[in-house]
């Protein structure tokens, strides 16, 4: 199975949003991600980014810029293989007040390039901030 995701970046003074996911797939329940979700059909994907934020922590954002596609495979528990193209966005909060969606969210975090590290996220999430922000 392959689907399409959009991912967004989105910092504030310095810092990260993440949020810890909250899921029925064991491997991806209490992990930390960067805030997203899958581009309804025939929306474009600037569009998608935005809503996907906005609905997942309340936060209008800008898009600073586009850093292109990183396709992504999971070895699913029965067996199977899910590619995700993530659609990665820079972006910008206005402010740092998060309202979570309590049912898809156990929480929020505003973290500095440091910090990242030390948190259980997601492998592809750690791989495309330290390619994207890090390596930058």
């Amino acid at each position: 199975k392959e689907i399409d995701v959009v991912l967004g970046l989105v910092h504030h003074e310095g810092q990260y949003l993440f949020l810890q996911r909250r899921d029925p797939v064991k491997m991806w329940d209490k992990k930390w991600e960067f805030p997203g979700g899958k581009p309804n059909p025939e929306e474009d994907h600037e569009v998608a980014i935005k809503r996907e934020v906005k609905e997942e922590s309340g936060l209008d954002v800008e898009i600073d810029d586009y850093f292109g596609m990183e396709p992504w495979d999971w070895n699913m528990e029965d067996g199977s293989i899910l590619r995700v193209y993530l659609y990665l966005y820079h972006c910008t909060a206005f402010h740092k007040d998060v309202v979570t969606e309590r049912d898809k969210t156990y929480g929020h975090a505003w973290l500095d390039p440091d910090s990242i590290r030390s948190m259980d996220c997601l492998e592809a999430n750690v791989h495309i901030f330290e390619k994207y922000v890090i390596e930058r």
